[in-house]
């Protein structure tokens, strides 16, 4: 519906113009926000007054045309009484395209109520924009029918362009921020598309400082009016947040060149500085403050200069969202801004540009250089300038410095792209990006990897030396290769450049700036009075053309009131000597390099003892963070300790000094390598590394939770931190025992996610310190015990875990009594143990016992109760009481279905459980059926190599036997072993497992060579394992024995089962099935050879 003056909304979106109402599909949306104390339809109108001279205005405006279009233009000037709402009454005739609105607000600074903030000002703007693009127009769609529906549904992405009076230009930078972080407003923040700002106060003014004097003065303090005085920190912020996320937008600034008069008093509202934006258009305009918003006619002046501006940024608009939509819908994740101050370095762009600019067989390009050399930012800019030349291109920041950073980035594309599952923990999104980039639907993007330095990353999986893991995945087989794809990568290493870029001539080596470069740099980023060229030009030698040292040394000048080029040198040379020394060999990485020298180091002390001196929160706060892995640093674990006030105002400080930078989602921070390594160092010198470094395990210590599934997420976001802290040596008796928690809850953590040789490690080291540090009864140290004796378990070494949980199990009882929760916990533990021992009886007393103990103290549904209930239904299942077996695990599936969810490991082992029972009990459809439904699940989660997931897909193979599907029994059993052989080791009781259920296979199929060989491998294995008297190594004798048979060596089948059959009667008692089964077949195996005698 379109809008007159009388239907005007006070507050709110008004549509003045809408094309579709003439004739015209709008293909731009233009929207103009008021300012200050404004009226939402006088405030754009044009009055004229009664006692206006109207004749001098039109004598002038005459002598400047012919007469015929001078008397056809008078006809349109206004008479006495008449008014121009000019963005109704004069624009569409030049923007046929464009639906016009404008925005209205409270903004009533002299009312008592008025109590509204920048932020909400902003805020509200998106929430009009936005609901109006998604409501409104689906009202209009279902008015106008089916026909033009798809016209329609494409309001959302319409390009938008702002017009803003004033106050209104900051209530649009505001909700364009706010847009630019999370999703919710993408809408509004990728149609953005230009904007002109009519007077606009970006640096406040001091107007606004003598109307909040006056409000003051009568009671009424308005937040709002603080904000826009001159030098506020808000709009200081504000307009460095909005030129970092938009400033590659077409944007004009206008700015008045008369003074307005507040009664007695002459003040130019705006000054141009406030008005304007750098490197942006800027035009003034022969009015006041409170005329920059009206526009008279055709023939005004000011609309004139207007006009074409205004016209100029529409039409890119619409060329650009015609390109866009005409093609593939591209998607960016560039967290870095576009550096107004960035410095051509000679054929650099036009060789990265050269190299990539044929896509047909996706070529690489890395840049290899020093850290500080301005890599990275090469890699920005060009991902900017092929933004604007190839808008249809996707461009993604990938971070590589370490696996798990590269993991975090493979997330965030997913997220962004919504693909399948991204917001589930639990699908694997590393290949879910990777095959999206690898299909024709992704269309052409950039792939940038940075901080690409470590070459173990790059190369395939195989040990080979590094002390990378055997089965720790390879960036490389996630980096992918499709025409249409290219690949810039950002390296210190050029073995890793190399491993990745095969070319040669595709490796590109950054080095310092020239000496001209760097000039240009310190002339972009100082004015001319705080040094002359002479000390630019020194200053740029001093620090040795690095861009980075450049850079800081230029933020420390800008950032202190007294500073000047001149007095930083003097420091800097002040501090030469002291400087040599601190460069000792302990940062010989950094002498690598003959080119670079030590001025970088020396330009960060002087800003580190700086800063130290004046701000110790910083300083605290930036030593710490030294010592976590540089990048992904969480906010949550640097606020350990901290107060709102003090962890804010020391960011703030470190972001000025740009010693770190923020991500886009404004909750997670990264540090440059040689700041870092110059950090510590400096740290080193002051011998305080080791008191930050146990801060900074504290800090983790804090904050890093047990191994439950639960909490994997925020394990993995710390992990690559706890691996840095770990990896020093702490020697105080405080600093260990932060190390030992770290240690047990990480090798929980390890344990759960089926890597259980690292696990083993982190708990014997955490073992070793608790039992040292603490004694042997302390509840710490029996605490890493039992962590070790349930890895031990993980690891099918039984024996050891059952003797370790013994001594646990032992000294709880004696320090905390019976009925302790972790006495009981381990009485659990070792009732599971036994089972695996084969002794079920035993574990069958103790589990009864825990479960009645649990029972009483914690109730019938608490998870610890539903464990010790699964346990006795696994014993019951061994002993071949199935029944029962299985009407206590389908009791346990109900409970963990309903309190842990369909999902949860615990829910899936008991699924897994009951489908070995329906195996056990003949019911091959149902346990197959159940089985496949855990096994798609434990993949999802756990991923196809974890233990669990294993166990599930041998249980399958083993169904599929008794279903006589033996083709998919063996291939899957095959499938299984391979895995298990890799990952677990050749004599892990689940690969013997596997080993013999193949070995049925191939009995059945009369393959018995095939089958002995398995058969008496995996007897000789489980007696050197398990045990000559395990029921594991029964069953394999038991089955052994049926091959011999089978292959007419009758003597040596009857001997082993009449062995088989002594020790099940001992071991498990005469009357258990599995014994008399073996009985059955002696019996039958001797009547058959009386009778081939007789």
């Amino acid at each position: 519906m379109v809008c007159t003056k009388e239907t005007v909304k006070t507050h709110g979106l008004n549509v003045w113009v809408d094309g579709s109402d003439v004739g015209h599909e709008p293909k731009v949306d233009v929207v103009l926000v008021q300012g200050l104390n404004a009226h939402p339809y006088h405030t754009w109108a044009y009055h004229r007054r009664s006692d206006e001279n109207k004749e001098s205005k039109g004598a002038r405006l005459k002598a400047k045309f012919s007469s015929k279009k001078s008397a056809k233009k008078a006809e349109a000037t206004p008479s006495a009484t008449d008014e121009v709402f000019w963005p109704r009454d004069l624009l569409p005739s030049h923007l046929q395209s464009a639906r016009i609105a404008t925005y209205s607000y409270p903004s009533d600074w002299r009312s008592k109520d008025f109590a509204t903030t920048l932020s909400e000002c902003g805020e509200q703007l998106l929430n009009v924009l936005h609901q109006y693009r998604i409501t409104v127009e689906a009202s209009i769609q279902t008015k106008q029918g089916l026909g033009r529906r798809l016209t329609l549904g494409k309001s959302r992405t319409r390009p938008l362009v702002f017009i803003g009076h004033s106050l209104g230009g900051l209530v649009i930078q505001q909700a364009l921020v706010v847009a630019n972080h999370g999703n919710d407003f993408a809408d509004i923040r990728e149609s953005t598309a230009g904007a002109i700002f009519l007077g606009a106060p970006t640096q406040g003014c001091d107007a606004a400082r003598l109307a909040a004097w006056t409000q003051r003065a009568l009671g009424n303090d308005q937040p709002l009016l603080r904000t826009l005085q001159a030098a506020s920190n808000e709009l200081l912020s504000l307009s460095r947040y909005f030129w970092s996320s938009y400033g590659q937008l077409p944007i004009t600034c206008f700015f008045e060149n008369s003074d307005s008069q507040y009664g007695p008093l002459a003040v130019r509202t705006v000054s141009s500085q406030s008005a304007t934006l750098v490197g942006k258009r800027r035009i003034n305009l022969e009015t006041d403050h409170s005329g920059l918003n009206k526009f008279w006619g055709e023939e005004d002046e000011n609309f004139q200069l207007f006009l074409p501006e205004l016209k100029i940024i529409v039409s890119h608009a619409i060329d650009q969202h015609h390109k866009i939509s005409t093609g593939r819908t591209s998607k960016i994740i560039l967290p870095f801004p576009r550096d107004k101050h960035f410095i051509d370095r000679g054929d650099i762009m036009d060789r990265i540009e050269a190299h990539l600019k044929d896509t047909t067989y996706s070529p690489r390009v890395a840049l290899v250089g020093l850290g500080g050399v301005g890599k990275s930012q090469l890699a920005i800019e060009f991902a900017h300038r092929l933004r604007g030349q190839l808008p249809q291109t996707s461009i993604f920041w990938v971070h590589a410095s370490s696996f798990a950073r590269f993991q975090e980035s493979y997330e965030a594309i997913a997220k962004q792209l919504r693909l399948p599952g991204f917001d589930d923990p639990k699908t694997d999104l590393l290949n879910a990006v990777y095959q999206w980039l690898l299909s024709e639907s992704s269309g052409s993007w950039l792939l940038i990897l940075d901080n690409a330095d470590d070459v173990n990353l790059f190369q395939h999986n195989n040990h080979n030396g590094s002390g990378r893991d055997f089965n720790e995945p390879s960036i490389r087989q996630y980096l992918p290769q499709r025409a249409g794809g290219a690949m810039l990568i950002a390296s210190r290493d050029r073995d890793a450049a190399f491993a990745l870029v095969p070319e040669r001539d595709h490796v590109i080596d950054i080095s310092a700036m020239s000496q001209s470069e760097a000039r240009s740099l310190v002339n972009s980023k100082i004015g001319v009075q705080l040094g002359n060229d002479h000390d630019k030009d020194e200053l740029a030698s001093a620090l040795d053309c690095i861009p980075l040292a450049i850079t800081q040394a230029i933020a420390y000048i800008n950032k202190k009131q007294r500073m000047t080029v001149a007095k930083y040198l003097n420091l800097l040379k002040k501090d030469e000597e002291e400087g040599a020394k601190l460069l000792g060999e302990d940062l010989s990485d950094l002498r690598r390099d003959p080119k670079v020298h030590n001025s970088v180091i020396r330009t960060w002390q002087i800003s580190f003892q700086q800063i130290q001196d004046q701000h110790p929160f910083s300083a605290d706060l930036l030593s710490r963070m030294s010592m976590f892995d540089r990048q992904g640093i969480p906010e949550f674990l640097l606020r350990v300790d901290m107060s709102d006030r003090e962890f804010e105002d020391g960011l703030e400080m470190l972001l000025g000094y740009a010693f770190i930078n923020m991500e886009a989602d404004e909750t997670t921070f990264n540090m440059h390598r040689l700041v870092q390594l110059a950090m510590r160092e400096w740290l080193r010198t002051q011998k305080a590394n080791e008191k930050h470094q146990t801060a900074a395990l504290r800090m983790l210590h804090e904050v890093y939770p047990n191994g439950q599934f639960e909490n994997w997420v925020t394990c993995s976001l710390l992990e690559p931190h706890a691996q840095m802290l770990l990896s020093y040596q702490h020697v105080s008796v405080q600093a260990r025992r932060f190390q030992a928690y770290i240690l047990y809850n990480r090798a929980w953590y390890y344990r759960k996610q089926g890597n259980y040789g690292p696990a083993e490690g982190m708990a014997k080291k955490a073992m070793g310190d608790s039992l040292e540090l603490l004694g042997q009864e302390d509840i710490w140290t029996l605490g890493t015990m039992n962590e070790l004796a349930l890895t031990y378990r993980e690891q099918g070494r039984f024996r050891e875990a059952r003797d370790l949980q013994m001594r646990v199990v032992e000294t709880r009882r004696k320090v905390l009594g019976q009925e302790h929760f972790q006495t009981v916990d381990s009485m659990s533990s070792l009732a599971s143990v036994l089972i695996d021992l084969g002794q079920w009886e035993e574990a069958e007393d103790l589990g009864s016992q825990v479960l009645r103990i649990r029972e009483r103290v914690l109730g019938h549904e608490h998870s610890a109760t539903v464990t010790s209930m699964s346990i006795l239904s696994t014993i019951l299942s061994k002993q071949q009481r199935l029944d029962k077996a299985e009407e206590l695990a389908l009791q346990i599936l109900e409970i963990r279905k309903r309190i842990l969810g369909q999902q949860h490991p615990d829910t899936l082992t008991t699924m897994n459980n009951l489908a070995n029972i329906y195996n056990e009990q003949g019911r091959w459809e149902e346990a197959d059926r159940l089985a496949l439904q855990v096994l798609e699940t434990r993949i999802s989660i756990l991923g196809r190599e974890h233990s669990e997931t294993l166990i599930t897909m041998s249980n399958l193979a083993n169904t599929y036997y008794y279903q006589k599907r033996w083709l998919e029994a063996e291939k899957l059993g095959l499938q299984v072993l391979e895995t298990q052989e890799r990952v677990l080791g050749q004599e892990h009781p689940q690969t013997l497992n596997t080993i013999s259920n193949l070995a049925l296979v191939y009995r059945v199929q009369a393959r018995y060579e095939e089958a002995e060989k398995l058969d008496l491998q995996v007897l000789e294995a489980s007696k050197r394992v398990l045990g000559q008297e395990h029921p594991d190594t029964l069953l394999s004798m038991h089955n052994f024995a049926f091959t011999l048979k089978a292959q007419g060596r009758v003597v040596e089948a009857l001997s082993l089962m009449e062995r088989c059959c002594e020790l099940r009667k001992k071991v498990l008692s005469p009357e258990h099935p599995d014994t008399t089964l073996s009985i059955r077949w002696l019996i039958k195996w001797r009547s058959e050879t009386n009778e081939a005698e007789t």
